[in-house]
């Protein structure tokens, strides 16, 4: 969710224009400008130069940075596609252009000292420092971590931002994200590559058409004139939003799909007129090889990074995820849990936590501590890989399997119990008790063990210890602690002996 309301840069407010945010507006504006530019040379030209120094200006006032990389990506393709160069009144209009929008930049007071290699980089704003760009940064080097775990399937619509907060952002960072504030990456992340790859494959096709069609006409063609120049501008609208939605989740809001989606129409009907004829195959051959080059990079980097993970996290088919613990490049052998998990145990990004244990397990396993295989078969203290289930998620587990429950979720135990786990821990249970399908208690042959706080904030405290004594289960108390176990963890399941549970 986006939310509105005031934005700052440097003391001076950000401009939104009746977008929900300044970032929405500099890529609605970035994306309008350079269809002005087609019509720079019409009968009207003073009115676009004056429409085109006011979008500007306007621009400039979001002090949106990705919308002035995205127009600076928009003039060298419109620049290089009419080849401007070759004609020296074009080459000096288009110089001039820089100029003006470099201006209009100045007069609304952009603070250029947010640039990367800007002087002022040793102030507290500098870019070193600016949070919103060393957020994104490590955002996405987590996503192409995410991409390289499940390239083909991807990790769920709407899921991109909750799964890179829970199974692959730093333990110690706590910064919130909705999705991956690049829409590109977002597709990736969400729907996998083969996805991401046909969006591309369509999109640089039309930037293809849009690129041929605005190239001057060989010597003996007729010069098609006004048509290029707006092939050069469309394409050129095209490229910018293409750049914006680099720098920000953009694809979400439909009304920033107006000024695009009407770039992408004037290019196929240009192409479709038929004023200048294609070569297909070449296009389409130039495209699926940049495309498939562009994907296998995304991989390539991605599994580069993740492979120097030393907790590794793979989406499994039933929205169960799989997190396992490496030593180097190979994987520790040792015992698989099975886990449902409870924000009001384990905080808002509770898979965080079950990696915080893992590390901490991999950490004694390199240091030579912990248990042996052997002493560890039966102790949850010896877990190197652990299925983190879903809410809803399946509940057929394999015989003598290890479970832990946490929060709410104890609620499930009996329909568990079914599954003959060996051992069943119950971290910081709250809500209704377990409900028994039929008589007695099917615990036969399963150590079962409850883990109490010792601050009994929810009152489920003393009724979850009466249930356990009657089902024989072993009771333990974290220390010092609420419902909420973070304090505490993991050293309070890495302490728990043997002969515990």
């Amino acid at each position: 969710m986006i939310f509105s309301g005031d934005f700052y840069q440097q003391g001076m407010l950000r401009w939104n224009l009746g977008w929900p945010t300044p970032n929405y507006a500099g890529a609605f504006l970035v994306a309008l400008l350079p269809l002005l530019w087609g019509l720079s040379w019409s009968r009207w030209r003073w009115v676009v130069l004056a429409g085109e120094l006011g979008g500007a200006f306007l621009l400039a006032k979001t002090y949106s940075r990705g919308a002035v990389v995205a127009w600076g990506a928009a003039w060298l393709f419109a620049f290089l596609a009419t080849r401007a160069w070759r004609q020296p009144v074009q080459s000096m209009l288009w110089t001039a252009r820089i100029g003006v929008f470099a201006a209009m930049l100045a007069v609304a007071g952009f603070g250029w000292n947010r640039l990367p290699g800007a002087r002022g980089a040793e102030t507290a704003d500098a870019t070193v420092d600016d949070s919103s760009i060393g957020n994104r940064l490590e955002l996405w080097r987590g996503g192409l971590r995410m991409v390289a775990a499940a390239p083909l399937q991807g990790w769920g619509a709407g899921e991109s931002g909750r799964a890179y907060m829970n199974w692959f952002q730093d333990v110690d960072r706590t910064e919130g994200f909705v999705t991956m504030v690049n829409s590109h990456l977002h597709v990736a992340v969400e729907w996998g590559l083969p996805l991401f790859g046909l969006l591309a494959l369509g999109g640089g096709m039309i930037l293809a058409v849009a690129w041929l069609g605005a190239a001057p006409p060989e010597p003996s063609a007729p010069e098609t004139g006004y048509i290029r120049w707006v092939a050069g501008a469309t394409g050129a609208s095209l490229v910018a939003w293409v750049v914006a939605n680099m720098f920000t989740t953009l694809w979400i809001e439909p009304k920033l799909w107006i000024v695009p989606a009407l770039a992408v129409t004037v290019i196929l009907i240009s192409a479709w007129s038929g004023h200048r004829a294609l070569r297909w195959g070449r296009v389409i051959g130039f495209c699926f090889g940049a495309t498939s080059l562009l994907i296998i990079g995304l991989f390539v980097m991605g599994h580069v990074m993740l492979s120097k993970r030393s907790i590794v996290a793979k989406p499994l088919s039933d929205g169960a995820v799989l997190l396992s613990a490496k030593t180097g490049a190979m994987s520790v052998r040792g015992i698989r849990c099975h886990a449902w998990l409870d924000t009001g145990v384990l905080g808002v990004s509770p898979g965080k936590e079950m990696r915080r244990w893992l590390e901490a397990m991999n950490g004694e396993s390199e240091s030579g501590g912990g248990l042996s295989q052997n002493e560890g078969k039966r102790s949850l203290s010896a877990v190197c890989e652990i299925v983190v289930h879903s809410p809803s998620g399946i509940e057929a587990l394999p015989s003598s399997s290890s479970v832990i429950l946490f929060g709410k979720q104890a609620e499930r135990l009996w329909r568990i119990a079914k599954g003959k786990p060996a051992q069943v821990l119950i971290i910081h249970p709250a809500g209704a008790l377990p409900k028994q399908e039929s008589g007695g208690m099917p615990i036969d042959g399963m150590t079962l063990m409850v883990l109490l706080p010792a601050i009994d904030e929810t009152g489920d405290g003393a009724r979850w210890r009466k249930w356990a004594e009657v089902a024989g289960a072993r009771v333990c108390i974290s220390e010092g602690v609420g419902q909420d176990i973070r304090a505490v963890w993991p050293g309070v399941i890495m302490g728990l002996k043997k002969e515990d549970i």
